[in-house]
C-alpha cells in the first residue's frame, strides 16, 4: 500500500476527531477503483494510530432502470453488512446515506463517517471542535423553535412549522456510538 503522505496526515487528524484508540477496528468500505487513494491513506492513518483496519471493497452495482429504492453495493449482501457492523467505525467511501444498510449499521453503535469530497475540499473545510459547539448551540435552538420564518430582499418570505421532525447535525467527525457524519461538513 502506497499512501499520499499529506493525505493520511489528514486522515490521521480526522479520525483522532472520530477518536479512534488503539486496538479499535477500522472499516474502509469502497469500491472498485473509485478513491482507492483515500481508502489506502485512510488504512495507513488507521495503522498510525494503531487501529486495526481493514478495507471492504466491492463491485460497483449498476443502477437498475425504474428502479425507485436506495440500492447500494451492499445491498443484500450479509457478509459485508455483517462485517461493518462488528467494526468500531466504517470510513464510508461508497455513500450509502439514507440507505437501509447505514441504519443497520449504526443502530449497532458502529460510527460511520461518510468521505466524498475532493481532498482540496477536505483541507480547507477540516472540522474543529469549535464548529461542533456552534452546530450543537444551532440544534438545541431550532429544537426549541416552533416556527422558522425566513425573508430576503430579493423577496423571499416563507414559514415553515418545525417539531414534527428531529434536528439532525454534522460537524464532519463522528466520536459517539452509533452516530454517522460527513466529513467535511458542518449543518443543521
Amino acid at each position: 500500500m502506497t499512501a499520499n503522505p499529506e493525505m493520511v496526515r489528514l486522515f490521521k487528524a480526522e479520525l483522532e476527531l472520530c477518536n479512534v484508540t488503539p486496538g479499535e477496528t477500522v472499516a474502509v468500505l469502497s469500491e472498485g477503483n473509485e478513491k482507492r487513494d483515500y481508502a489506502d491513506a485512510f488504512l495507513a492513518a488507521a495503522e498510525e494510530l494503531e487501529a486495526t483496519s481493514f478495507q471492504l471493497n466491492l463491485v460497483k452495482r449498476a443502477p437498475q432502470p425504474g428502479d425507485m429504492k436506495k440500492r447500494t453495493s451492499i445491498t443484500g449482501n450479509r457478509p459485508a453488512i455483517e462485517a461493518l457492523k462488528s467494526s468500531d467505525i466504517v470510513i464510508d467511501l461508497v455513500g450509502l446515506l439514507w440507505s437501509a444498510e447505514q441504519n443497520e449499521i449504526t443502530q449497532t453503535g458502529t460510527r460511520m463517517l461518510m468521505v466524498r469530497e475532493p481532498l482540496e475540499v477536505l483541507q480547507r473545510t477540516f472540522p474543529r471542535k469549535s464548529l461542533r459547539r456552534r452546530v450543537e448551540a444551532a440544534q438545541e435552538m431550532l429544537a426549541a423553535a416552533e416556527e422558522l420564518h425566513i425573508t430576503s430582499a430579493a423577496g423571499t418570505d416563507v414559514t415553515y412549522q418545525l417539531g414534527t421532525y428531529p434536528v439532525l447535525t454534522q460537524y464532519g467527525y463522528t466520536d459517539t456510538p452509533g452516530r454517522w457524519d460527513h466529513f467535511a461538513g458542518g449543518f443543521l
